[in-house]
């Protein structure tokens, strides 16, 4: 049976001892009302490059989420760290807030980007290569939210102060480059939090395409909902409120994300081995 391994130090067993991490920090257990309805929207199937949209209600509140895909050193240490920094902000944003300083920005982005890997990388699959890049999770664990990287943040309104909603879905693409097909990953997650949305869009380190992957994507979601944008390091913001009408409007990002990188029609791609841009598509060079 081999080692298991920390999902963001990559260090194995016995060296290390992995430990239940929460999702959703238990030091913000107290800022959203217990509900049957917080949801879960994934993209599934038996390896990560066979798409099957699916979503859950969950019984429990997602707070109480737990993955055993981290160290005790990642979890008691910096990510404990983390989490501290952000709590203060993170409860203003899920109560309504709609303005952070620069400081602030600087934070929650790389909160959100600690979070979506911790999510993605605990919804990896069998034999499945990792969703994100170890290089990208090193830079996280040293601070930095990785290159290519695009945090977006909106505020929904009161009617939301006492839901959670998480959705993600890897993007495995196949691009020709120099007339040879090559495949990156990519990564996309909705994370939300009573009155804080924030998606995170990410690829591999090291590609030509990723900053015009994550931008792409990004402006596309702007033009979709005006009030979705990205968080700029360093920039204070005021954010936009969106009157989002129902929780599957918010669950469906994830397939306008795929459908919008792989120009395709619908989420399965169960008859293709990994999800292919046309030929056409400006990130074919």
């Amino acid at each position: 049976m081999s080692a298991r391994t920390c999902d963001m130090c990559g260090k194995s067993t016995p060296e290390v001892r992995l430990s239940r991490e929460h999702v959703f920090s238990q030091a913000l257990r107290d800022t959203v009302d217990d509900h049957g309805d917080h949801v879960v929207t994934e993209a599934v199937g038996r390896k990560i490059a066979e798409f099957e949209y699916s979503q859950c209600t969950r019984p429990v509140n997602l707070m109480d989420v737990t993955a055993r895909t981290v160290c005790e050193r990642c979890n008691n240490g910096w990510m404990s760290k983390l989490e501290s920094e952000a709590n203060t902000t993170l409860r203003r944003l899920i109560d309504g807030t709609d303005s952070l300083t620069a400081n602030d920005v600087n934070v929650v982005r790389l909160w959100c980007a600690k979070t979506a890997a911790v999510i993605e990388m605990a919804a990896a699959r069998g034999d499945d290569d990792a969703p994100v890049a170890a290089d990208d999770r090193a830079e996280i664990q040293n601070g930095v939210v990785p290159a290519g990287w695009i945090v977006t943040l909106t505020r929904l309104d009161r009617s939301w102060r006492h839901h959670i909603q998480r959705s993600h879905a890897p993007l495995p693409l196949n691009r020709i480059v120099g007339g040879e097909a090559r495949i990156e990953r990519y990564h996309f997650t909705v994370i939300g939090i009573g009155c804080m949305l924030a998606t995170v869009i990410g690829g591999p380190p090291g590609s030509d395409a990723c900053a015009d992957v994550t931008l792409l994507t990004a402006r596309a979601l702007g033009r979709r909902v005006r009030a979705i944008a990205p968080l700029l390091p360093g920039r204070a913001t005021r954010l936009g409120t969106w009157h989002a009408p129902d929780q599957a409007t918010i669950q469906r990002l994830p397939l306008f994300v795929t459908a919008l990188l792989t120009q395709e029609n619908k989420f399965s791609h169960k008859n293709e081995s990994t999800p292919t841009i046309s030929k056409q598509h400006p990130l074919n060079r």
